[in-house]
């Protein structure tokens, strides 16, 4: 979470008012939704996964869509790209109004492929984000204390990780999965 948080707050700079294109609502694309609408943002959500668009409006994403092409008439200030899949990265540079950024979340594809003709004369910055200060993640702690976070939060046994990644893959989970390991630890000295 506090790496969509560093995404949304510091690289994108989100503020009130501002149109705003979340990229793949995966469990970042999700928590970086969540950030967005909290900062008072006009938010919208692109995926693939039709049961993810219906989280992105539960969340507060304005409007949704499959392909970030569908989006007409809707001038974006600032596009994150959780996905990365290199496509979504050179679809945003194109959807992105003149001035604005492209933040990249999402490692999907090892290399991208943007028009240099629309970054230059729209003076477009594209922006990589990866991971999170110590201040971010207090930031998302305080978030979620104070019950700021609408996100669907399933703790897990740390035993079962491994079928918890298998419902991941299989696109089988809302919201996001977490364990604490010193659980297992104490459990595993309990029955000693």
């Amino acid at each position: 979470m506090a790496t969509a948080y560093h995404a949304v707050v510091i690289e994108a700079g989100v503020r009130p008012g501002m149109t705003v294109c979340i990229i793949g609502i995966g469990g970042l694309g999700m928590s970086g939704l969540v950030f967005a609408v909290l900062l008072g943002a006009d938010v919208y959500a692109v995926d693939v996964v039709p049961t993810k668009l219906k989280e992105a409006v539960r969340l507060g994403a304005h409007e949704c869509f499959e392909n970030l092409y569908e989006a007409r008439g809707v001038e974006f200030d600032v596009i994150i790209d959780f996905a990365g899949t290199g496509q979504t990265t050179s679809m945003a540079v194109e959807k992105t109004r003149k001035g604005g950024k492209v933040v990249v979340v999402g490692l999907a594809a090892s290399s991208i492929t943007v028009s240099v003709t629309a970054l230059v004369t729209r003076s477009i910055s594209i922006i990589g984000s990866f991971g999170a200060s110590q201040d971010d993640l207090r930031a998302v702690f305080k978030l979620l204390a104070d019950g700021k976070v609408p996100l669907e939060l399933c703790e897990i046994d740390f035993a079962d990780v491994p079928a918890g990644l298998d419902a991941l893959n299989n696109g089988c989970v809302s919201g996001r999965l977490w364990t604490d390991p010193s659980k297992a630890r104490r459990n595993e000295m309990a029955k000693v």
